[in-house]
């Protein structure tokens, strides 16, 4: 089961719109008819809280797929992150191994691309899913926040 959730530009991070269940192709029509460049505009703006941003999850999976815009109307990227249950370290690498939730963020143009990897999030081909992203510029990795 997948739910989606969206996130409006200048939104505090922790809040988010649920918008319930979701098929690949509902995705598609949310990510298509999404006011991004709207969005971009009214953060530029506001310059406060969070970028406008649409995330899938994967309940059972433990994992999200989101994008999210940044920039101007002239110059935009688009963000990618996939977050993702990930063994880490204890502090300066010594003590016990604990599992958190972590997020990689990517950078992207592309949107038809942007399209065919949640097409692969939604498939649950996960492993396919990191080579495609690692294969984009990286933009950052961290402990991701949790709703």
């Amino acid at each position: 089961m997948f739910t989606c959730s969206v996130q409006l530009a200048g939104y505090p991070h922790e809040k988010f719109d649920d918008k319930g269940q979701i098929t690949y192709d509902e995705f598609v029509t949310t990510f298509d008819t999404f006011p991004w460049i709207e969005q971009c505009l009214k953060y530029d703006e506001i310059k406060d809280g969070c970028s406008a941003t649409v995330s899938i999850s994967s309940i059972i999976d433990k994992k999200d797929l989101w994008a999210s815009i940044a920039g101007d109307a002239n110059k935009h990227i688009f963000l990618i992150g996939y977050n993702y249950m990930k063994q880490k370290k204890g502090f300066f690498g010594f003590g016990k191994e604990k599992t958190v939730k972590w997020v990689d963020i990517y950078e992207i143009n592309d949107q038809e691309k942007i399209k065919q990897l949640f097409k692969l999030f939604f498939d649950k081909q996960f492993e396919t899913l990191q080579s495609h992203l690692s294969l984009l510029k990286h933009f950052d990795s961290m402990k991701a926040y949790t709703q």
